[in-house]
């Protein structure tokens, strides 16, 4: 039951799942990419456009490298 209490690990929790589902999501498109060859980058293919918008993904606050340092402080107790 809800208490109205915060959860100091949410947000460290959800960098955690913004950093593996932008990675996993453009490993993905990568390996579609991989199969399909030079065709999947043509822009007719709609994968073309999974590329780009998986990509951009990434530069979203929090970007990988402040999420990355984020866990590691978190790990190490470290302020």
């Amino acid at each position: 039951m809800d208490k109205g209490e915060y959860e100091f690990n949410v947000g460290l929790q959800a960098q955690a799942v913004k950093y593996l589902t932008t990675t996993n999501s453009i490993r993905a498109v990568e390996i579609a990419l991989e199969l399909i060859g030079n065709p999947g980058l043509s822009k007719k293919n709609p994968l073309e456009r999974h590329y780009r918008d998986v990509l951009c993904s990434r530069i979203h606050t929090p970007q990988n490298d402040v999420i990355c340092q984020s866990l590691g402080k978190s790990v190490l107790n470290v302020k």
